[in-house]
């Protein structure tokens, strides 16, 4: 019998043996187990975030991570967890030349922006507090503010390969549905691959596609959305 819950601060360890057994060309992988044990609590410890796993008789058999508000979930990963996330990867690229000249070349100026944003907020809500404190009224213009956000990704769905095509996959996509539709979230969306045999698990689950992505590295994804307000 299998049973969809969240992910508890046990479950890292397994599920970050998953992760690494799973995806092991992804860029995070070679970040290193330690990384990915850090990313995992940093993403577990959001607000917005969503880790949940499907398990038989407590062993951890495949896990979901997702969002249900994807701006301020990494704004909170980053304000949290940021600096030590930095420090690890900072300590991997120091071991490995391949993985310090791919951060380099695709993702330095990216990550260096996202933790000057973080610096800034900090300042930012610093100075608003002292404004608020000395009376002189809201002299600071508030640029994060929003509208409330409709919605809501799926980043990583990974089953382990005994388990893949028994539902398993199902069950966790739509518990994320559910906890979507909770939320008030208008789409769910993910990418994935063009190769990818998952592209037609989620047609099948009702995703369509929606456009063709580039990322930094080159690789090409599909991005595919759900509307949460259909039938």
């Amino acid at each position: 019998m299998f049973e969809v819950k969240p992910l508890g601060l046990l479950d890292i360890p397994r599920a970050v043996d998953l992760h690494m057994e799973i995806l092991d060309e992804e860029f995070l992988v070679r970040c290193g187990g330690r990384f990915l044990e850090r990313y995992y609590r940093a993403w577990m410890k959001s607000p917005y975030g969503v880790a949940t796993g499907v398990f038989e008789d407590q062993s951890l058999s495949g896990l979901l991570l997702g969002s249900l508000d994807p701006s301020s979930h990494y704004k909170s990963m980053l304000s949290t967890d940021g600096t030590s996330l930095a420090l690890s990867l900072v300590g991997q690229s120091l071991r490995d030349a391949q993985l310090r000249d791919l951060i380099i070349k695709t993702r330095a100026k990216r990550y260096a922006r996202a933790l000057l944003r973080v610096a800034k907020r900090s300042i930012t809500s610093k100075l608003r507090q002292f404004g608020r404190t000395s009376n002189s009224g809201s002299f600071l213009e508030d640029s994060t503010r929003s509208t409330s956000p409709t919605q809501a990704e799926i980043t990583h769905l990974l089953i382990a390969g005994p388990l893949q095509g028994k539902g398993l996959g199902k069950l966790l996509v739509n518990d994320m549905i559910d906890r979507s539709k909770m939320a008030k979230r208008d789409t769910l969306v993910l990418v994935t691959p063009p190769d990818s045999q998952a592209r037609h698990f989620y047609e099948h689950l009702g995703f369509t596609q929606e456009s063709q992505l580039t990322n930094s590295s080159g690789e090409t994804f599909i991005r595919y959305i759900l509307n949460l307000n259909s039938p």
